[in-house]
């Protein structure tokens, strides 16, 4: 069986579990092929994102038959798929990582390019990113007299993510979940849990 990966970078072979390179490359070469290995790594998710979400176009069967050739779970594929499907090619930015994109995925495509863009200009690590939206979307709850519409949006959203999980949650319990998976959800509720201690900090009106 070969073993070879359809990937070129000269001076050094690639299979599925090493990378052997000449005795004979240079630094030069070699800080290129770094380079070429690392968008490589950086382009999979979307391959296979796009890719998944190509045959259920296609064909119909979105995991079935895909689980059999992928070697990653249900939840992973299902991560790719929905992040490549919530992402239109032309708001993806090569400059950041596919977890980048993630972080924006559940937003409308305005909201997408703008924080995408502010990530890539000001070269945002995705922690950064994250605190830079929690910030944005956090809720302070000072008069109550008035309709808060940053409010409005998150119980949207929340009850969205809510039959979502809830979704998860049937096809597998939350024991099974893997502690990426778990992560994820975490960092997706976070906003939410922010809202609620709030609320709970909220001292009613004498």
């Amino acid at each position: 069986m070969n073993n070879t990966l359809p990937v070129k970078i000269e001076q050094c072979e690639l299979s599925q579990n090493s990378a052997t390179f000449s005795p004979n490359i240079g630094w030069s070469e070699w800080l290129e092929a770094g380079r070429k290995l690392c968008k490589v790594f950086g382009a999979t998710n979307w391959w296979l994102g796009d890719w998944l979400n190509f045959g259920e176009k296609a064909y119909g069967e979105k995991y079935a038959q895909a689980l059999l050739i992928v070697d990653l779970d249900e939840q992973t594929l299902r991560n790719y798929a929905w992040v490549a499907a919530s992402v239109n090619v032309s708001s993806r930015r090569q400059c950041l990582t596919w977890t980048h994109h993630r972080e924006v995925a559940h937003m409308k495509p305005d909201a997408q390019a703008k924080w995408l863009n502010d990530a890539a200009t000001g070269h945002w690590s995705v922690s950064e990113l994250r605190q830079q939206i929690r910030r944005h979307e956090a809720v302070y709850i000072e008069d109550d007299s008035e309709p808060n519409p940053k409010l409005f949006k998150l119980a949207t959203e929340a009850m969205q993510l809510g039959n979502k999980l809830r979704e998860e949650i049937k096809r597998e319990p939350v024991t099974t979940w893997t502690p990426e998976r778990k992560q994820q959800w975490r960092d997706l509720l976070k906003p939410v849990h922010d809202v609620y201690e709030q609320l709970a900090n909220t001292k009613e009106a004498a």
